[in-house]
């Protein structure tokens, strides 16, 4: 009956709300706000200190418990999935540096052991439609090589002329050391490499298997003991590239002060002359087709409002283009042309009448 007692359920939901309010005091202040308010608590009456006591312990005690509740379920519960993003990480600032760094110069300094490599098989075509594409397996006789091995390897690539053009690399596993087993990881990786001196490319695919050191470098990373290829295959191209480069988009070399935007990226015939336009409608470019892979930019809209939306098209009836933005106030940009000139006119003498509204859309 006492526990029903009105009394003292306002005192049991008295001591609640003390705590709750010590968490929220605590999450909202920064530690110089934390500091002021502690100043100003040893400044007040004797009365008052004691209040603020009540309720700031309480909240200091809460977030504690949290926080051993939270290394407790590392050091337990999560314990593999810690692991797992400590060994990781090797990979991940392997990765980092190939994307900022000469590719080769970084596998130089990337330590380890011991590698097992395969040889390959033998080359198959590739039925893609084009032929000189070929793919080999890496399936056959293991070739192991300890790091020096490894870096005259390296050596021979770069100095047969091949480059490294991009790298992936994911961690699809991790097993837990156990057993005085060491820990071991299944990564992913894609290698996609060039030799322009041979017109070759190729797309190195696999997966490596890693038994981890108890080591790790200077600034923290584990260090790899053995890595084994396994699951790989090697597709290459002999022969003239499949695409050829005809136009370099960048908006930041047209001018500066354009919006760091081109999506959304049109391609339509807004001339009617066969030659389909590049509109960058996220910084209001359009590159008129001159033919023979020839564009002239210039601006989509006299007075833009920028940033437009996202989204847009030319409707196939009319020259008309739409962008729908994704912003809260919903707008619509519509742009109308005017009729489009002769086919065989240059492009200055065509003259276009672009007209620009804003209302509210219903999407």
């Amino acid at each position: 009956m006492q526990l029903n007692h009105p009394n003292r359920s306002n005192a049991v939901e008295s001591i609640y709300f003390s705590v709750l309010l010590g968490c929220i005091y605590l999450l909202g202040c920064s530690p110089a706000e934390q500091s002021n308010e502690q100043a100003a608590s040893a400044a007040a009456p004797q009365p008052e200190l004691m209040e603020t006591k009540m309720v700031a312990a309480p909240g200091q005690a809460a977030l504690q418990i949290l926080a051993n509740e939270q290394v407790r379920f590392d050091q337990t519960v999560f314990r593999h999935e810690v692991d797992a993003q400590a060994y990781e990480s090797t990979f991940v600032a392997l990765w980092d540096r190939l994307r900022s760094t000469e590719p080769f110069e970084v596998l130089r300094q990337f330590p380890f052991l011991r590698l097992e490599l395969l040889l390959p098989s033998e080359w198959e075509p590739l039925p893609l439609g084009m032929p000189g594409i070929r793919q080999a397996s890496l399936d056959g006789e293991t070739i192991p090589l300890d790091h020096p091995g490894y870096l005259a390897q390296l050596n021979e690539l770069k100095s047969a002329g091949w480059k490294i053009i991009q790298t992936e690399w994911h961690h699809s596993e991790f097993r837990p050391g156990k057993n005085d087993q060491a820990p071991q990881s299944v990564v992913s990786f894609e290698i996609h490499s060039e030799n322009t001196s041979k017109e070759r490319r190729a797309i190195v695919k696999g997966q490596l298997e890693v038994t981890w050191t108890p080591h790790k470098t200077n600034s923290g990373l584990r260090i790899p003991g053995t890595i084994k290829v396994r699951n790989t295959t090697i597709t290459d191209y002999t022969g003239k590239p499949a695409f050829t480069e005809l136009l370099q988009i960048d908006p930041k070399k047209v001018d500066a002060k354009l919006y760091p935007r081109v999506s959304p990226l049109i391609v339509y015939d807004l001339n009617q002359d066969g030659l389909p336009e590049i509109v960058l409608a996220g910084c209001n470019l359009v590159y008129w087709n001159q033919g023979s892979g020839r564009f002239q930019h210039e601006p989509m809209l006299r007075n833009a409002i920028m940033p437009l939306g996202r989204r847009g098209f030319f409707p196939t009836s009319t020259a008309t283009a739409m962008w729908t933005s994704s912003r809260p106030e919903k707008k619509t940009a519509c742009c109308d042309s005017g009729p489009a000139a002769p086919a065989d006119s240059s492009p200055q003498n065509r003259a276009y009448v672009f007209r620009t509204d804003m209302k509210i859309s219903t999407r």
